[in-house]
């Protein structure tokens, strides 16, 4: 079996697992990431911070709560925009507010996003360091192996970020990254 063969079976396998996950579950389980979070000082330490936000109805960690944790704490804080179908074209576009990112038009997937006029409006801090990117996946592992939706778009925003500690020159790696999940989404082994 191809790496590619294994990766596509185990999308499939998460999301019909996810699908049967009752509300009460995905709320439940959301609740308890926040709390975990809460616990790990590069969140709690975190000035600017990329977060998404989940798609309308889906089983993945409902990001909300942790969207107004972090504005409230008075953390710089963007949210994802696809902006085409290349891995390099994901923008992170900074939130205000609450409000402003829960008045975000929905795309197709029913994913909270800025439309092109807002984005255009929006503080774009897709070259900008950041000490915290909160990420989804399919699937993730103990050795913090992640499997995405197979875009590249987080790969590549990440590497990106990896680039810019190092041009600067920094000692030690001050970005964070955390891949959010619920228990089905949690494997032995991530291809």
């Amino acid at each position: 079996m191809t790496i590619s063969s294994m990766k596509k079976a185990m999308r499939k396998q998460t999301a019909d697992v996810l699908k049967s996950l009752q509300r009460s579950a995905v709320s439940a389980q959301s609740a308890a990431v926040l709390a975990q979070l809460a616990t790990v000082p590069a969140y709690t330490r975190a000035r600017s911070a990329s977060v998404y936000l989940p798609m309308d109805g889906s089983s993945e960690v409902d990001t909300w709560p942790i969207l107004a944790a972090l504005l409230s704490r008075g953390v710089t804080v963007a949210v994802p925009r696809v902006a085409g179908p290349k891995p390099g074209d994901m923008r992170m576009l900074r939130v205000s507010s609450y409000e402003e990112a829960a008045a975000l038009p929905r795309t197709k997937w029913g994913i909270p996003e800025p439309d092109e006029a807002q984005a255009a409006r929006m503080e774009d801090m897709t070259g900008a360091a950041f000490d915290l990117l909160l990420v989804p996946g399919v699937a993730f592992d103990a050795r913090c192996n992640r499997l995405g939706h197979g875009r590249g778009y987080y790969d590549c925003f990440v590497s990106r970020q990896r680039a810019l500690e190092r041009r600067a020159g920094s000692p030690s790696p001050q970005l964070t990254v955390i891949g959010l999940g619920l228990t089905p989404q949690l494997g032995e082994t991530v291809p």
